[in-house]
């Protein structure tokens, strides 16, 4: 477990919170996840903004994934 001081310590520009939260460790995964890892990940990102509030259909991120020839 990670002390308070220890995080006011290691926290970038005052960001305490985000910090204490993994922001930092999130976006590094996000960074070297794989690329159908990343497409899932702004797809359930785009639907949260076009409002769809509930659990998002699997068909829907499945789609999203799929990958075209191009």
């Amino acid at each position: 477990m990670r002390s308070v001081a220890g995080a006011v310590d290691s926290a970038h520009d005052g960001q305490l919170t985000q910090y204490l939260a993994g922001g930092p460790e999130l976006l590094e995964r996000f960074r070297t996840a794989p690329l159908a890892a990343k497409a899932l990940i702004w797809a359930a990102l785009d639907a949260r903004r076009m409002s769809h509030r509930n659990a998002l259909p699997h068909a829907l991120l499945e789609q999203a994934t799929v990958t075209r020839p191009g």
